[in-house]
């Protein structure tokens, strides 16, 4: 089975230092890496300059590409030998018009790459939010999967909370639309991970391994290193294994070293093999 990671949370790593950090992975048992994409495209260039510059100033530019960066990053992590099948398609959430204007470089950048599959994540937080988004998920989704190419929305905690959750709406309203489950993102809204493999079984093609510690309430202080918090690991380990799901480590930050702590999730996840 092949174990991913996404690149949001080593940013500042791969700004640092791309080739060491890519080393420094494949030594940790990783095998396939999930890009943040911003199809730059999509923006008006005032938008797209000061997006450029806000993700620098944040130190979130090293894991999330743009342009020529991301096919000059794919190109080197396969050349390291990383299974490269998919990108989460960063900033969608920004409006709707977004997603249609992603469609064309989306479509051009999968088929030079060979990309099975996209992660949208639209932050949809409530049931106005999500209703919001459909028209232009529906034509993208279409669009992709005419092209051979998935599409899977990728939860936070906001879209699993309530009666009548929105990811419920989105999943019921959009059909070529598959999920990836973020289990830590369900956890912290306190849902059950192992659970929700039963009931979205259908329509999950890739698991986020993300982990939270139990009881934590503050959403940027709450990661554990993958098997150190609360998520049931073996269960998404095994369930992956037996449904043919992809799963991706997203270690979005540490309190420590992020390194140590995503070689740690790596061995726990081989451990539950």
């Amino acid at each position: 089975m092949e174990l991913g990671i996404n690149t949001f949370g080593l940013s500042r790593r791969l700004g640092r230092n791309t080739a060491g950090t890519l080393a420094a992975l494949g030594e940790c048992g990783i095998t396939a890496i999930e890009p943040c994409i911003v199809f730059s495209k999509a923006f008006a260039p005032p938008l797209r300059a000061l997006l450029r510059t806000g993700f620098a100033f944040a130190g979130l530019a090293g894991g999330n590409f743009f342009g020529g960066r991301a096919a000059a990053f794919v190109r080197e992590a396969s050349a390291r030998g990383f299974s490269v099948k998919g990108a989460h398609c960063a900033l969608c959430d920004l409006g709707s018009d977004t997603l249609r204007r992603m469609i064309k470089p989306a479509l051009a950048f999968a088929r030079k790459y060979g990309l099975e599959y996209y992660a949208v994540s639209l932050n949809a937080d409530s049931p106005e939010r999500a209703e919001k988004y459909l028209p232009a998920l529906g034509a993208f989704v279409e669009a992709m999967n005419a092209a051979g190419v998935d599409v899977l929305y990728h939860n936070h905690d906001g879209e699993l909370r309530g009666t009548g959750a929105p990811l419920d709406r989105l999943l019921g309203e959009v059909p070529g639309l598959g999920l990836q489950l973020d289990a830590g993102w369900a956890l912290f809204a306190g849902r059950d991970p192992a659970s929700l493999l039963g009931e979205y079984s259908g329509r999950i093609k890739s698991i986020h391994l993300k982990d939270i510690r139990p009881g934590c309430k503050d959403r940027k202080k709450c990661f554990a290193a993958v098997g150190e918090g609360g998520i049931p690991l073996r269960e998404l380990v095994r369930a992956a294994g037996s449904h043919g799901w992809n799963l991706v480590i997203d270690q979005d930050a540490s309190d420590g070293d992020i390194m140590r702590d995503i070689a740690a999730g790596a061995d726990n996840v081989m451990r539950c093999l």
